[in-house]
């Protein structure tokens, strides 16, 4: 009986009738026969992988909020601003993610000879027309809200927005995204997790780096190429799933396991060396 019940859920689920999580643990059957804890048992001896949709979907929205609570996208800040030195380090992250992705690949080697002629490239940029910049950040993130768009409803219906027993949602999720397309929505947003992951690794660093307007020491800093490594590799992974530049085909897998710094390494930001400062003036 129960196991016909999850059918005939999952077979309503897949006609576009959404079966909400408590709507499951409340059916009477399920009340009777232990609830959550048997949906969950039955369901995990059909899976041998749970993958976490539910809290990758959430690491993706938050870190979406974080970004928007320091860009401005409708009016860029003055110059001392701490969010206008915020959007310099994004774009310039931004800049090596698309500048490696535009050669069809994930390419440790590129980014590691590449890193200094990037900051550079991306400094540039980012200092003379930050407006551009913004929109340029802005665009990837609506267009991967956009190739998720499917899949993001359909866990935000069955899981709600605090949900309380994750691991039920993400096995009913298993069961329901069998289409290609939602197969590929999903790889993408997993991908997404990943980056979103690596980002929160080192948010703390951008935001007191912006609070402080150390970017350009930062990004120059040869411990920041090695910080910032695991999170531009594994967005470039997911820009080249996106698609964003041109159709560069089936992309090998990129591993997500990647050596991090630690963050202590940038506590206590000493200022500006000299030398720094007369490059600063000539990118402003």
């Amino acid at each position: 009986m129960l196991k016909a019940t999850v059918l005939l859920c999952l077979a309503a689920m897949s006609h576009g009738a959404f079966v909400t999580m408590r709507q499951l643990a409340n059916h009477p059957h399920l009340r009777s026969t232990g609830g959550n804890e048997a949906l969950i048992s039955r369901l995990a001896e059909q899976s041998d992988v749970v993958i976490p949709y539910y809290e990758t979907l959430q690491k993706v929205e938050q870190v979406r909020k974080l970004i928007e609570q320091h860009i401005n996208f409708v009016q860029i800040p003055q110059l001392g601003d701490p969010n206008r030195h915020y959007v310099v380090l994004l774009g310039v992250i931004h800049h090596m993610i698309k500048a490696i992705a535009e050669s069809c690949t994930v390419d440790p080697v590129k980014y590691d000879q590449d890193y200094m002629t990037l900051v550079e490239e991306g400094l540039t940029t980012a200092w003379n027309d930050p407006k551009e910049t913004a929109d340029s950040i802005r665009h990837i993130m609506d267009l991967s809200a956009q190739q998720t768009q499917h899949v993001t409803s359909l866990i935000h219906v069955l899981c709600g927005v605090n949900n309380e027993s994750p691991l039920l949602c993400n096995l009913v999720i298993s069961k329901i995204f069998n289409k290609p397309s939602e197969k590929q929505e999903t790889k993408i947003l997993l991908k997404l997790g990943t980056v979103a992951t690596l980002f929160g690794d080192v948010s703390s660093n951008l935001e007191e780096v912006a609070n402080h307007q150390q970017e350009i020491s930062f990004l120059l800093d040869p411990a920041t190429k090695e910080l910032l490594k695991p999170l531009v590799l594994s967005a470039v992974d997911a820009r080249l799933d996106l698609d964003v530049d041109r159709n560069c085909g089936n992309i090998p897998a990129y591993p997500v396991s990647l050596p991090r710094v630690s963050s202590k390494r940038y506590k206590g930001l000493q200022s500006l060396h000299p030398s720094l400062m007369s490059r600063r003036k000539n990118l402003g």
